[in-house]
């Protein structure tokens, strides 16, 4: 039921509303309601679970009326007396969602009262006298760690310690400019926080892996609120900031140390008692000091910067010197200490190299994450010098092998580039990393130091990151919108060399099409210009209703949008260039020879002698497997599919993982299908502590997309790329399809994601052509028809043929019953502001997430009409719609919940565990600063995707793997030994009387480059420099992170399990796995036991696991090969 609330006074704030009312609603059993304040009009609407509730409430706090027969309640709240009446809005139109989401509140607060005891509220708000902002010494730590300040704040505030995802939160006024500002500082970035006395104060010194976030209010001596209210405008409360003033800006973006002193002493021992509960990290009490350091700081940045000046023409050094300081790792004077050595070293070892040593270096000073609960040894100029020497050693041993020099010798398919991550409060410099090539970086081989790819955090500060587009003395920029990458170069010359597009007005398309040449590609052949044709394009006229206009128009419908042809002999020779992917095949052409058509030309190159190479960007050698999604699930359910199709796929899937808990060869082959680096070993591999960590994190990792995306398999489905019928034989709603197990004939679904509308998902019929047709010739794609009125790519949520996949579902059980023109030539401030724009308005996401609450709501499902509206939006998102878009519900489906957090943690047994923690849900109505924090209130969903989550219980499974997945209590590499110990016993069967023994330093440099290749992977798809992958992410290829799930956390994922494929083929070449033989069972022995020897280390901060299971992997595989030729 929903309640009117007027006379509400002004400013009145949610929390202190709900406050109010919270006492009289308990009265009457009401412990879960929603408030929404109307600012503007000085109203409010009260929600409560049911109608029964809110009659009961109003009888006695409603407004009173002549009629009544006692006079009512009433409700003060800031001098003013609320009246409540029940609201104009009928029951059955009330949010849906918000009430069943409020009733299931109800249940579970009304449960939580009949059980849990009453428990003393803890003081989680403190006086502080003030703050300061610095970072440690890493050379003073006896007899107390030094605390180097490098800002001071004095003034009055509060510091409150929240719960759970509210984090810490400080507040405090600042006088001289009339304001209110806030730190806020989130639990997942904390390091550490120490605790203790220094003299008479009590400090809490809270170190970071990056810098906080930053707020203010300003005042005004205008009161401009009532004017925002007559425009009918939000008024933001607090405005997010880069710095807090100009003295900040200095330390805000590298000093992640904030130190504050309570007003009151004995308040530490209160804030002590907080750690470790509600989300609270663990606190220390260390012996601290704090050294004014304030004017030394200042100057030694100044006189490092301009040191590293004097090192401009050697880029890379400075480059990395500079990435030490604007990355938080050393302080200046450190740095600055460093540069006579550096300048010495690279007259003997080189730029090049050195540079390469100073990234290894920094790279190492952050996976040691220097800190007093971490530092037990100071970290000294001397120390820092040797760690240098040895990692430059290491390089530049022409005798040692080294994994980055190996992969720039590809034929320049990979490229090193410098890249810089923008952020509110500064920006880290990273790289250079390994990337994949694309035509611009390989036409400008020598010089990649000229390019730099910047990224954006897509916080609110978009002004800063149009700042730096914008910047570099008129330097041009090239944009890639997805990824929200930008490249930073000399781009007026290049787009030249591009081609000409001056006759592009739209800023979008403009760096759309400059971008295409940044895309990653693999070169293969020249193309001749004798070899190239233009053929028109497959076109028809549709006749469509105008919904908004009810009249009737044509619209152009081009059938090969996007898709060319090429002739087998051109592909011959693609093939024996060693490269991958081919245009749609036509075999009737003859010669060397390739169609273009209209649709893929998107502009037109000015030296089109020179750029003649074909570069591929995918293939589609082989058929993806086909995963259902949450829309797609819907739509299926709304066109009829039963609940029992997806409750049995679900079923089957989760006992395919149960199942590999107790085969050790199912698990291994569940590993690879994941796209981790294990191999079916032959043995149970559960007893290494280091495997089964891997085993469970992807089971984890699985189980949590099954649940949480509905990311469900179907085994009678596939993924293929879309391309046109050039022999014009297959008629209207049909398809050719082949894979490697044939041609595929009978009716079939087919849609392409993202699906949000019914029409997206189609039948269509799978038929087979005549033997001798060419059609024959195309495998693993999915080949549409020309013939009809409008093309089926376009009917599946407007798709075409120019590299776009679709889904193919053969399983009869899921089978359901104008562009802005500026009239000017396009400039570099054009493209920022598009950018800009873009980034503020990307909405794909926001309506996917509307269209699933709204589908799941209506009765309709996707055929509602608000779910129709909804995927229209979506299918113009990129025409970044700002209005229009219904009102979002207050209330989300529990499937839409959050997915728990992957941590490493001790188990039971004290051996270290995967472990999921649970994200808090529930908003805390206590906490003073947790009203901007929006949490969602969740309803249980009684539709499929709502039984599929439910379904699913990820704890229960990762309890029950890890109860039969016990190992034994002996060392950790036991197996490893075991291996060990056979491949010797084997090696004197095959082999008697030779001996065995291999170069075992050979062997030890060989781990030592897969070692700094892990490292180089690790911080490269990082998610911050001050948090690098653990070895066993690497080696998985999953990147769990320390908050939720993202898209951009599985991109990474993504480009990880790419590159670190290629780093494993590597090393299995290097052993002699490809080649096998005598050198491969030596060499392979020699690496195993290289791993087992205790002395490995070579003075290295850590050794990994990882390259003793790949090289037992190629020595069993040696063995087993040598047994089936006896």
């Amino acid at each position: 039921m929903e309640i009117f609330i007027g006379n509400v006074s002004y400013g009145l704030q949610e929390k202190q509303l709900r406050r109010a009312l919270q006492g009289p609603l308990s009265t009457f059993g009401i412990r879960a309601f929603h408030i929404q304040i109307i600012k503007k009009k000085n109203i409010a609407f009260l929600t409560v679970p049911t109608l029964e509730q809110g009659q009961q409430f109003l009888e006695y706090y409603g407004a009173s009326n002549v009629n009544a027969r006692r006079q009512k309640k009433q409700i003060q709240v800031m001098n003013q007396y609320l009246r409540m009446n029940q609201s104009n809005k009928r029951p059955a139109d009330c949010d849906k969602a918000l009430l069943r989401s409020l009733e299931l509140q109800q249940q579970q607060r009304d449960a939580q009262q009949r059980t849990a005891s009453i428990q003393t509220k803890k003081k989680r708000s403190f006086s502080i006298s003030g703050f300061e902002v610095g970072r440690w010494s890493l050379e003073e730590i006896a007899p107390a760690h030094v605390f180097l300040s490098c800002y001071t704040k004095r003034a009055a505030g509060k510091v409150h310690i929240g719960k759970h995802q509210t984090g810490m939160t400080i507040r405090f006024n600042r006088p001289e400019v009339d304001d209110e500002v806030k730190i806020r500082i989130g639990y997942a970035s904390i390091m550490s926080i120490i605790i203790g006395h220094q003299h008479t104060q009590s400090t809490v010194s809270v170190t970071m892996r990056h810098a906080p976030k930053f707020y203010h209010r300003r005042s005004s001596p205008f009161d401009l609120a009532p004017l925002f209210a007559a425009l009918g405008l939000r008024e933001d409360p607090m405005i997010r900031v880069s710095d807090l003033d100009p003295d900040h800006m200095v330390t805000a973006p590298v000093c992640f140390v904030y130190r504050f002193v309570l007003s009151e002493p004995e308040d530490l021992e209160v804030v002590e008692s907080l750690a470790g509960s509600n989300g609270v990290p663990a606190m220390t009490r260390l012996q601290t000091i704090s050294r004014d350091h304030r004017s030394l700081y200042r100057i030694s940045y100044d006189n490092l910067l301009r040191d590293i000046s004097t090192l401009n023409q050697h880029f890379r050094i400075a480059y990395q010197l500079t990435a030490l300081l604007a990355n938080g790792v050393l302080h200046p004077q450190t740095i600055a200490d460093l540069i006579p050595t550096v300048k010495e070293m690279n007259r003997t070892y080189g730029a090049n190299q050195l540079a390469f040593a100073l990234r290894g270096l920094r790279d190492e000073l952050c996976e040691m994450s220097p800190d007093p609960t971490y530092q037990n040894e100071p970290l000294t100029i001397a120390t820092l010098l040797r760690q240098l020497h040895t990692i430059v050693g290491r390089r530049c041993d022409p005798s040692r092998l080294n994994r980055s020099d190996a992969e720039r010798t590809n034929n320049g398919e990979l490229a090193c580039i410098h890249s810089a991550y923008i952020t509110p409060a500064g920006r880290n410099l990273e790289g250079p990393r390994l990337e994949d090539a694309n035509r611009v970086l390989r036409r400008y081989a020598g010089y990649h130091d000229y390019f730099l790819r910047r990224d954006t955090s897509l916080r609110p500060i978009y002004q800063r990151f149009k700042d730096y587009l914008s910047s570099s003395n008129g330097q041009s920029i090239t944009i890639g919108l997805r990824q929200r990458t930008v490249w930073q170069t000399n781009a007026k010359t290049i787009i030249e060399e591009l081609g000409d597009f001056s006759g592009i007005r739209n800023p979008g398309k403009y760096a759309a099409r400059i971008g295409q040449a940044f895309s990653n590609t693999t070169a293969s052949i020249e193309i001749p210009v004798e070899a190239e044709w233009l053929i028109p394009d497959v076109t028809t006229v549709e006749r469509v209703m105008d919904p908004k206009t009810r009249t009737w128009r044509e619209l152009a419908r081009v059938f090969s949008d996007g898709c060319g042809t090429i002739s087998m002999q051109m592909v011959e020779r693609i093939w024996k260039m060693s490269c991958k992917g081919v245009i749609s095949l036509d075999s009737t052409l003859e010669g060397e020879c390739i169609n273009l058509r209209k649709s893929m030309v998107k502009f037109t190159v000015q030296k089109v002698e020179e750029m003649r190479t074909l570069e591929i960007c995918s293939t589609t050698s082989r058929p993806l497997p086909m995963f259902l999604n949450r829309p797609l699930i819907k739509i299926l359910e709304d066109l009829g599919v039963p609940d029992r199709a997806f409750l049995d796929r679900l079923q089957e899937a989760l006992a395919e993982i149960r199942g590999t808990a107790t085969d050790p060869s199912a698990a291994a082959r569940f590993l690879r299908k994941s796209g981790g680096g294990v191999k079916d070993l032959g043995m149970n591999f559960m007893d290494d502590e280091f495997l089964r960590q891997a085993y469970e994190l992807v089971v984890v990792t699985v189980v949590r997309d099954i649940k949480y995306r509905a990311r469900i398999e179907i085994p009678d489905g596939y993924t293929l790329m879309g391309v046109m019928d050039e022999t014009g034989f297959l008629e209207p709603e049909q398809v050719f399809i082949k894979t490697h197990t044939g041609v595929l004939v009978g009716r079939v679904v087919i849609t392409r994601a993202p699906a949000m509308h019914p029409g997206d998902v189609q039948f269509v019929e799978a038929v087979n052509v005549p033997r001798r047709s060419p059609l024959h010739d195309l495998r693993n794609c999915v080949v549409f028809s020309q013939r009809g009125t409008r093309d089926m790519p376009s009917k599946l949520s407007g798709g075409d043929l120019d590299g776009d996949l679709y889904n193919v579902i053969m399983d009869s059980a899921f089978f359901p019953i104008e562009a802005l023109d500026l009239q000017r030539p396009v400039t570099v401030e054009d493209m920022a502001d598009f950018f800009i724009d873009f980034m503020q308005n990307d909405m794909l996401g926001l309506i996917s997430s509307r269209h699933l609450v709204a589908a799941d709501l209506a009765p309709e499902g996707t055929l509602a009409p608000q779910c129709l509206e909804l995927s229209e939006a979506a299918a113009i998102a990129v025409d970044f719609p700002k209005t229009g878009l219904p009102r979002p519900s207050e209330a989300r489906p529990d499937f839409m919940s959050p997915m728990p957090l992957v941590a490493v943690g001790k188990g039971g047994s004290g051996r270290e565990r995967i472990r999921l923690e649970s994200v808090k849900l529930e908003r805390d109505d206590n906490d003073d600063d947790a009203e901007d924090l929006w949490t969602f209130a969740y309803y249980e969903s009684n539709k499929i995707l709502g039984k599929l989550y439910r379904a699913v219980n990820e704890e229960d499974i990762l309890h029950d793997l890890q109860s039969s997945n016990l190992a034994d209590e002996r060392r950790d590499d036991h197996l490893l030994l075991k291996i060990y110990r056979y491949g010797c016993e084997q090696w004197s069967q095959f082999y008697p009387g030779t001996d065995s023994e291999a170069n075992i330093q050979e062997a030890r440099e060989l781990q030592e480059a897969y070692d700094d290749a892990v490292l180089d992977l690790a911080t490269t798809f990082a998610f911050s420099h001050q948090y690098i992958l653990r070895e066993l992410e690497v080696f998985c290829c999953i990147i769990s992170g320390k908050g939720k799930a993202s898209k951009r956390q599985r991109d990474l994922s993504e480009g990880l399990r790419e590159r670190f494929h290629e780093l494993y083929q590597w090393v299995t070449e290097q052993m002699g796995g490809e080649s096998g033989g005598t050198a491969a069972f030596q060499k392979s022995l020699a690496c195993l036991e290289s791993t087992l020897s205790p002395d490995n280390n070579s003075g290295r901060t850590s050794k990994g696991r990882s390259f003793g299971w790949i090289a037992a992997a190629v020595l069993l595989s040696e063995i087993a090969a040598l047994t089936n030729i006896r």
